[in-house]
């Protein structure tokens, strides 16, 4: 945990005239990966005597609530702390506050693979806010997430036409490590898209070394900024790169480690990395998988809705199966691994063309303008 800045609120709540203040401090703090220092302020904020006259205040801090649940894969709770804000602050004029939440919702949208929802709330926001009247934080929200959009859909200029703006909107903010969540979502963004092409048989060696430096980049930034919102999760994608770049064995170490520690994102996201482990064994060893791991993964495969999830599980599924003397359930899993990949690749053209007819191919000018601060 990074130090209490000083003169901030350490018992209780806070004075009404300085609760905008530390609600601010707290999304900075949640931003950067400091989730319980960004509890702890908002709690505080919360308990300010009066703070209900400040619905500005409170806005923010519901905001804040969101951001925290969303690091620690609670979306259910994010998506409802995310929503009140955007509803309750469109009522208010001149805040920015309804298209931040609305670039908080849609990266939601986004961990839940439902992508045409997160472009229609990335539309949405962008469209409520004229492109001068965005500050550098929800420039970079919004920017961000188009870049993970654009990526998704191969739009690959317009990602790094995103990606710049996002990385202008993190140096207007002059806070360290406002670039952590830009740099790891775009490496996770790299790995899905390297976990698609395995799964076709089209892995580019050299795609899958870049994404594997893209991992590593993220975990020395936040080491070097003293941020820590994706500590688990670095430890599941370092897992997924190696195992892409064929270190099987060295796969495993992270994957184990993200397995043996507490839960601190979606659920999901063990059961992706119980697969991974599942395909480094299988990889390292000719024998079929125990039939305790193996098992675990079958019956985990209802709770996935992620077409690139599915699939790789599948194919473990097949792979172990094939190891072992009956045929089992290997056709039909080898079926519906096909249904996910050309779902997911449906998905992908079809986004295209919602981000063609929303517009999102393109950076507002006035986003790639170095140091302007609007």
């Amino acid at each position: 945990m990074s130090p209490v800045a000083p003169g901030a609120p350490r018992e209780g709540g806070v004075e009404l005239s300085r609760a905008g203040e530390w609600v601010a401090v707290a999304y900075q703090r949640a931003v950067c990966g400091d989730l319980d220092e960004a509890t702890r302020l908002v709690q505080a904020v919360r308990a300010a005597a009066g703070v209900f006259q400040a619905p500005v205040v409170v806005a923010e801090a519901m905001l804040v609530e969101g951001v925290i649940a969303t690091y620690r894969g609670d979306l259910r709770h994010a998506r409802d702390r995310l929503d009140r804000v955007a509803a309750f602050v469109d009522r208010l004029p001149g805040a920015d506050l309804a298209p931040l939440a609305r670039g908080w919702r849609a990266l939601v949208a986004y961990n839940e693979s439902r992508l045409a929802d997160c472009a229609a709330l990335l539309a949405r926001a962008l469209q409520d806010l004229p492109p001068r009247a965005a500050s550098p934080r929800t420039r970079l929200r919004l920017a961000t997430v188009a870049s993970l959009l654009c990526a998704q859909a191969g739009a690959d200029d317009a990602a790094r036409g995103w990606l710049l703006a996002a990385r202008l909107a993190a140096t207007a903010l002059e806070v360290r490590g406002a670039l952590s969540p830009v740099i790891f979502d775009l490496a996770v963004a790299s790995l899905e898209r390297c976990c698609f092409e395995r799964l076709r048989g089209m892995l580019d060696p050299q795609r899958a070394e870049e994404a594997l430096l893209r991992v590593r980049s993220a975990i020395h930034y936040d080491a070097a900024a003293g941020v820590g919102a994706q500590a688990s999760l670095h430890l599941l994608a370092l897992g997924i790169a190696l195992n892409l770049s064929g270190r099987h064995a060295d796969a495993c170490i992270p994957l184990t480690s993200f397995l043996d520690a507490p839960p601190t994102s979606r659920p999901e996201d063990g059961l992706r990395a119980r697969t991974e482990l599942a395909a480094a064994r299988l990889a390292l060893d000719p024998a079929p998988l125990d039939d305790t791991l193996r098992q675990s993964l079958a019956s985990g495969l209802g709770g996935l809705t992620d077409p690139v999830e599915r699939a790789s599980l599948l194919s473990v599924l097949v792979a172990d199966q094939a190891r072992r003397p009956e045929v089992g359930d290997a056709p039909a899993w080898a079926r519906t691994l096909g249904d996910e990949l050309d779902r997911r690749h449906a998905e992908n053209v079809e986004l295209g063309g919602r981000l063609e007819a929303l517009q999102l191919l393109e950076v507002p000018a006035d986003w790639l303008r170095s140091g302007e601060d609007t």
